[in-house]
């Protein structure tokens, strides 16, 4: 505790240190028409520095007119104050050493077409259209060759993060578009690198809105680049190639080609050192939306096939994709985009457990674990997206889909049982999972509004989905007891399909009433046939497997039906919005089993309230509070009786009473920019309660086979805080912290005794962020994390644990075309008993560029220099404490090389970057 309040002064002082000194200049006062002596809203206010304008910070005026900004800065300024549809105005102060209020009232704008001539720096920097900013990029001052995620840097509110996250006043930016089109994927860090500044035009930030045209709860963000027209560019990319220790290689290229409104793509990339590769994503944006099920928390659960086996990575993987994305906009607003895509992924992963079950005071359960799994996966996609706007408040759109998913997984584990000090069973388990799907799919969708009122709105989305799944599971287990050798051959055949009409009505003013109504249809027909080998005790999967094993072959036929319709009313202004309204469920799962003529058909009426207040305003920040009741509802295997077919150790019990997992939810956030010395303040919190939880009774026989049967239990609570900050000391330099604090009751059964399990964590993460220009980049912090957990009824399972660590990031200019970047994170993990340690990983390169247009470069990487890399982890699952140990990818070191295309304007201009 004392290192952490070291830690803790260490910081004060700096900050202390840094502040001393600081001139503070604040600059306040109010903004009306002219003519009618009006205030006026949303005016930009940007201050520039006098000797090379370049941007120090801005505001918006309130909607009184008003503004204040604080500055710190002693340095001469330029204020320039602009609208669009009024001349700016153009105000001038002095370089100072001395602390002082600048504070006029009443600044005067007329109307006027065109800016003033006089005003030296042409155009305002920051313009509000209706909800969107929009930002001049050309006002912006960046070093040559500088991407996009460089010029990003330079925007007051926005964050860029060393992995490529994008943060625009605290909303995470969930896409970027290059002239309206989502050309380079989801990915927004693919694109920021990609793009060089100097190709930019304007940069537009919009808010993500949902089906009802209200603010996403997440406050996400979308952004649009608009390209100069000079810098449309015929071929731009680069290419990678690179060789290293421990057979360590990576390898990619991407070609991109910008003509007219034409955008064309291919990607490549291999590498086996757990390099995510190039995320491609490829939902190009065409104006559509996406039909969604209702009753989620306010996360909308998108449609989609639920029976593709995710488990397709490992610790180590071999990466390799290929993807062509076309995208072209015709006359008369039709856009077409074109996507195919393949990536294979070899992987293995080694992995060791203990867990441990004090069943009562004097008997307790250990179960050890050590297993190795490799296996591969490959994915072949392709789709097709066409829209079209009907005039300029209309659209309609469909698409077609279509993917080949293979998978393949070998494991073999040791399992052994103890209680006390007693081998109670032991067991080999080998077992290899072979997976091939199928799917195709499709969708339509129309939207409009009225012409003179935007809360007047139709929106139509149809998507339909089939596929078909052929699983084959072979498991060789040699117990104490006993030895087991199947195939399993599972067969699925399945469709889904959703139908989702949505529209609102202006009542009065800007009250509007709307509805929702939706209709899902889910069916799968599932034939397993589990054969026993001919030969129990041979260890091989491809040997006969004759007998049948008629307990667990079965067929079931499942669907689910669910309408669900929902009313909401809105009051929408510009700074504020208050939604409400109830959503009608009523879902029919059906699960039939033909080989022993068992049904089950469940039928679920529920009603989900829920209401939504937001408010923001420029002096005050974004606010906004949710209250909902969601709803989570049994699978089919929850409700038949079935067994586990994989793991014959642990064996699921099905509950044909089961209740649906309903939860309250209370949820809150807000954000504020430039708050004195604090350039961001978000903080965000949740509280989740229900009293049908759905968890499981856990009883083991003799043999140490265990049965899981799902239950319902009351008393779940989950409470989670979370407060992010960024404090301005100097003008290079930051302090930042990151807070979270969660605190869980789960209910559970132990012993045939309802018990409660309490968890309380929380992160502390201080950080130190200096930038210097685009030469120099340090962050450097502390971690502290800490966990307790309690049992009322198991004090053996009862811990607390500190993880104190430290992490650090440097990049960093050191001549023209020289680079270096290294990664520093320190972990005190020793509080984990038996295998905790001090874990130091480190990682490096430095990249070279070998001419001087910077297109042939060297890159030098070295990888966990400490050979350090490993995961160590406790935690609580029920009554059983989990220590688990995973190998990583260690210590390695490569030499790439990287040429870099820097193409043509299509228009005939020279380099574009």
């Amino acid at each position: 505790m004392k290192k952490i309040l070291l830690l803790i002064s260490f910081f004060l002082i700096l900050s202390c240190i840094a502040s001393a000194n600081e001139i503070r200049r604040s600059f306040k006062g109010s903004v009306v028409d002219s003519a009618t002596g009006l205030p006026l809203r949303d005016v930009t206010v940007s201050f520039y520095k006098a000797s090379d304008t370049s941007l120090i910070n801005f505001c918006f005026t309130t909607p009184n007119g008003n503004y204040n900004m604080e500055l710190h800065v002693k340095d001469s300024i330029l204020i320039i104050v602009s609208i669009m549809g009024y001349n700016d105005k153009l105000e001038k102060q002095k370089e100072t050493n001395w602390d002082w209020t600048f504070d006029e009232k009443n600044i005067k704008l007329s109307k006027a077409p065109k800016q003033l001539k006089e005003i030296t720096i042409s155009g305002g920097f920051i313009r509000m259209k209706g909800d969107t900013i929009e930002i001049n990029a050309a006002r912006l001052k960046v070093l040559p060759n500088s991407d996009v995620s460089q010029m990003f840097k330079k925007i007051p509110g926005f964050e860029v993060s060393k992995n490529g996250t994008i943060k625009v006043n605290g909303g995470e930016v969930s896409k970027i578009l290059v002239d309206g089109s989502d050309f380079f994927g989801s990915n927004p860090g693919l694109v920021s690198k990609n793009l060089k500044a100097d190709m930019i035009d304007k940069v537009q930030v919009y808010d993500d809105k949902d089906e009802s045209g209200n603010i996403n709860p997440d406050n996400t963000k979308t952004l649009n680049l608009k390209l100069k027209k000079g810098k449309r560019i015929s071929m731009f990319g680069d290419l990678i190639a690179g060789a290293g220790t421990t057979d360590r290689y990576e390898s990619g290229v991407r070609i991109n080609s910008f003509k007219n409104d034409r955008k064309l793509s291919v990607i490549a990339n291999s590498n086996n050192i757990n390099d995510q590769g190039f995320d491609f994503g490829f939902n190009n944006w065409h104006g559509g939306s996406w039909a969604q099920r209702s009753g989620s928390l306010s996360k909308y659960v998108y449609y989609s096939n639920k029976n593709a086996d995710a488990n397709s990575k490992g610790n180590i993987n071999q990466k390799s994709d290929l993807a062509i994305s076309y995208f072209n906009e015709y006359s008369k607003k039709r856009k077409l985009s074109l996507n195919f895509g393949c990536n294979q992924n070899k992987f293995t992963t080694l992995s060791k457990s203990s867990s441990e079950n004090p069943i009562n005071d004097t008997i307790k359960q250990l179960a050890n674990n050590h297993q190795s799994v490799n296996g591969k996966a490959a994915e072949f996609s392709a789709d097709m997206h066409f829209s079209k706007e009907t005039d300029t408040v209309g659209n309609f759109g469909f698409g077609f889909n279509a993917a080949f998913n293979k998978y393949n997984n070998n494991a073999s584990a040791i399992d052994k049982i103890y209680q006390n000090i007693t081998l109670v069973n032991t067991a080999n388990n080998a077992s290899l999972k072979q997976t091939q799907q199928q799917t195709a799919g499709g969708y339509f969708s129309y939207w409009r509004r009225a012409r003179k009122n935007r809360n007047q709105y139709l929106n139509v989305s149809i998507k339909s989905n089939i596929n078909t799944n052929s699983i084959n599971t072979y498991q060789f287990v040699t117990g104490k007891f006993s030895n087991f050798n199947f195939k399993n051959h599972n067969d699925i055949y399945g469709s889904e399909h959703l139908v989702q009409v949505t529209g609102a009505l202006p009542i009065y003013k800007l009250f509007k009433i709307g509805s929702s109504i939706d209709g899902y249809v889910m069916n799968n027909t599932n034939d397993a046939m589990v054969l026993n080998a001919a030969n129990i005790s041979k260890q091989d999967f491809v040997q006969n497997y004759v007998g049948t094993i008629d307990s667990l072959s079965l067929n079931f036929y499942n669907s689910a039906q669910q309408f669900s319709t929902k009313l909401f009313g809105a009051i929408n202004k510009k700074d504020q919005e208050l939604n409400f309204g109830v959503t009608y469920l009523n879902l029919v799962l059906s699960n039939q089993n033909k080989t022993t003529n068992l049904g089950i058909v469940k039928n679920y009426h529920l009603f989900l309230p829920f209401i939504t207040y937001g408010y923001w305003r420029r002096s005050f920040g974004f606010a906004r509070i949710t209250f909902e009741k969601a709803v989570d509802f049994p699978s089919f295997n929850h409700l038949m009786p079935i067994q586990n077919l994989t793991n014959p150790l642990s064996r699921l019990v099905g509950n044909p009473y089961l209740l649906p997992f309903e939860q309250w939810q209370f949820a809150g956030r807000f954000s504020k920019q430039n708050v004195g010395r604090f350039k961001n303040i978000w903080t965000g919190f949740t509280l989740n309660q229900s009293d049908n939880y759905l968890c499981y009774i856990n009883s083991i026989n003799q043999s140490g086979i265990s049965y899981r049967t799902p239950t319902n239990l009351s008393g779940y609570f989950n409470e989670n805080v979370n407060l992010d900050v960024r404090f301005k000391l100097t003008k290079k330099l930051d302090l930042g912290a990151w807070f979270s604090e969660r605190y869980t009751i789960t209910p559970e059964l132990f012993n045939q005794q309802k018990n409660q399990g309490k968890n309380f964590a929380f992160n502390f993460n201080p950080k130190l962020l200096i930038t210097g220009s685009d030469k120099l980049e340090l962050d450097f912090g502390f971690a502290i994390n800490y966990s307790d957990y309690q049992n009322n009824l198991n004090s053996a399972v009862n811990y607390k644990q500190w993880i104190p660590g430290c992490e650090g990031n440097l990049r960093l200019n050191l001549w023209k075309g020289s680079e270096l970047n290294w990664d520093i994170d320190i972990y005190d993990k020793r509080a984990i008993p038996g295998v905790g340690k001090i874990i130091p990983i480190t990682n490096l390169y430095v990249q070279q560029a070998l001419d001087k247009d910077e297109k042939y470069n060297l890159k030098l990487t070295c990888y966990d220099i400490l050979k350090q890399n490993i995961t160590l982890v406790r935690t609580v699952n029920g009554s059983f404490v989990n220590i688990a140990e995973n190998n990583q990818l260690q210590q390695f070191f490569m030499l790439s090389f990287i040429y870099k295309m820097k193409g043509k304007n299509s228009e005939g201009g020279g380099a574009a970057y």
